[in-house]
């Protein structure tokens, strides 16, 4: 009785022998292994360019240029734009 290759173990119980094997255990039942040497190397992904965008500037009579958000600040500058 083997569990399957895709099972998600949680835990498992990892012995050393005195004959230096290793054996993982599930639940009583001996687990298949392959030792792994070298850990594999991902594949890089190839990163996007990012597009450049044209920079869209809103023209002097827009309807949001003339919203204020706070109309004191607009109003100390134009008295002393006034007082020049």
């Amino acid at each position: 009785e083997e569990t399957p290759f895709n099972t998600r173990i949680k835990s498992v119980v990892v012995e050393e022998r005195i004959d230096n094997t290793i054996h993982l255990i599930y639940n009583d039942i001996e687990l298949r292994y392959k030792k792994i040497e070298k850990r594999p190397l991902k594949p890089k992904e190839e990163k996007e360019q990012l597009k450049i965008r044209k920079v869209h500037i809103l023209p002097l009579d827009h309807p949001w240029r003339k919203f204020k958000i706070n109309p004191y600040k607009y109003q100390k500058r134009s008295l002393l734009a006034n007082i020049k």
